[in-house]
């Protein structure tokens, strides 16, 4: 069953979603109901995690994710400083 719901945004975006939405040929109310689907699925997966891979989970959320020279550099480091 679908329900409305009433949602307060900036004039601006409110532009943009207007003309993505005529861009792409969908409501803007499927615009939202596809992301916050998405969304869910993505919070469900999360859940699912064992402990070990929830602690990594988002850890580049802040910072993107470095290169694969540079992920080598850093284990190089750790490998020599090992105790």
């Amino acid at each position: 069953m679908s329900k409305k719901l009433t949602l307060s945004l900036e004039e601006d975006l409110i532009d943009f979603a207007h003309s993505y939405a005529q861009k792409i040929k969908k409501p803007i109310s499927k615009i939202v109901s596809d992301y916050f689907n998405f969304i869910r699925h993505e919070y469900e997966e999360e859940i699912g995690l064992d402990d070990n891979l929830k602690g990594l989970y988002g850890i580049f959320s802040k910072e993107p994710i470095p290169d694969k020279n540079t992920l080598r550099e850093v284990a190089h480091e750790k490998s020599i400083n090992r105790p």
